[in-house]
């Protein structure tokens, strides 16, 4: 199994707890299919998550919007495992790193990416747009895992 990446919506109250113990905001089930919960409090982005945070980073100076996508597990040592990255963002980022996804659009994706890349990037791009909007919207942070 690669790289997963999964962000969880976290409800205001709650940040506190989430900086403080992220791990209690992580769905166990997203191994198995929790990403596709139809509640929108879960995005899964796996194999597009490099592509976004290239298309964030991709100007003179990185979007606001590419702390959504910022980070990487790390492979230790001679073993198996890997080390995740897991982030915690505020209501008040959240904010901000909507109103700049918003502004991505089709246009940057095509000048940044192969024609064969482009609909995937686009397909990921407008799931994580809903997500994050969503999310802002509802006055909520953010708890994600790359790992």
């Amino acid at each position: 199994m690669g790289i997963r990446y999964h962000a969880y919506q976290v409800e205001p109250h709650f940040i506190g707890l989430a900086r403080h113990d992220p791990s209690l905001f992580l769905s166990a089930d997203a191994s198995t299919g929790g990403a596709s919960r139809s509640d929108g409090s879960i995005v899964g982005l796996d194999q597009r998550r490099r592509q976004l945070y290239r298309l964030t980073t991709g100007g003179a100076e990185p979007r606001p919007s590419s702390r959504l996508f910022a980070g990487d597990a790390r492979h230790p040592g001679d073993d198996a495992s890997w080390v995740p990255c897991i982030r915690v963002l505020e209501p008040d980022e959240v904010s901000e790193i909507a109103a700049d996804l918003v502004l991505v659009g089709e246009k940057d994706v095509c000048a940044m990416f192969r024609d064969e890349e482009i609909a995937g990037v686009m397909a990921f791009l407008t799931r994580v747009q809903h997500f994050v909007v969503d999310t802002a919207r509802a006055g909520n942070g953010i708890v994600y895992l790359i790992g």
